[in-house]
């Protein structure tokens, strides 16, 4: 899963890794304005086409969504109410 380095909130980079394309950096990351806003602001490391980034290129993250407020999954498994009739079979 992507993670962006240490940095500012407004210097954040994220050092791109084999097999990572532009959409699912910035859904993970939650960066606000998707994919279509980490491209516009790191065109020029990017270049002319957003499919093409490689290894070890920078990225800057122009900024975030706010993230899920909680996980949907607990243990790995799907929170249930407690009063759920599958509550138990779905935790067992």
């Amino acid at each position: 899963m992507p993670t962006p380095d240490p940095g500012d909130a407004e210097d954040r980079v994220y050092v791109v890794k084999a097999g990572d394309y532009v959409a699912e950096i910035a859904r993970t990351l939650h960066v606000e304005g998707g994919r279509q806003a980490l491209y516009e602001i790191d065109r020029d490391v990017i270049g002319p086409n957003p499919n093409t980034i490689e290894p070890a290129m920078k990225l800057k993250l122009p900024g975030r969504e706010t993230p899920p407020a909680t996980d949907p999954y607990e243990d790995g498994l799907p929170k249930v109410d407690e009063k759920t009739p599958s509550a138990k079979a779905l935790q067992t």
